[in-house]
């Protein structure tokens, strides 16, 4: 089962809670979690089949959910954007999801997980790549309105 690196002030702030090591290990037994912590950090084994368990984010909706303090998932709202996705023949991997995220707020302790999870997505549920990968790339420096997904040597 996969092990994330998480910032224990990132967790207390996204759920506007404060934890001590007991409490967040208690809650985070009972979502089936094992944790180890080491100064500002968690450790949490996660289940290969709760990847939304792999980051901050899906860590405090989880606690927040056992807290009562937010049931449910949360609403998106979403645009479609004016960017073309042109797929070519890849046998590899066939399928391709593209999304643009737009207002993202984050500091280093974000993009760490945020690298970390996808990392942890390529290594159980891509099959360490083989069957899935992800992708984050600025789009601010991608030419034109076209993105193409092909094979490359």
């Amino acid at each position: 089962m996969p092990v994330v690196k998480l910032s224990i002030d990132r967790i207390e702030r996204l759920t506007r809670e404060y934890f001590t090591q007991d409490k967040l290990r208690s809650l985070l037994m009972r979502i089936k979690s094992e944790t180890e912590f080491e100064d500002e950090y968690v450790y949490v084994e996660v289940n290969s089949d709760r990847p939304d368990l792999m980051v901050s984010e899906g860590i405090a909706r989880a606690l927040k959910g056992l807290l009562d303090k937010e049931l449910g998932l949360p609403k998106y709202s979403y645009n479609n954007e004016d960017l073309k996705l042109i797929v070519d023949n890849v046998s590899t991997r066939p399928y391709i999801v593209m999304a643009v995220v737009r207002n993202v707020e984050g500091d280093e302790e974000f993009l760490r997980e945020l690298i970390q999870f996808q990392e942890k997505i390529h290594a159980t549920l891509g099959r360490g790549r083989r069957k899935a990968a992800i992708g984050i790339h600025d789009l601010s420096k991608v030419p034109g309105k076209e993105c193409v997904y092909r094979y490359v040597s």
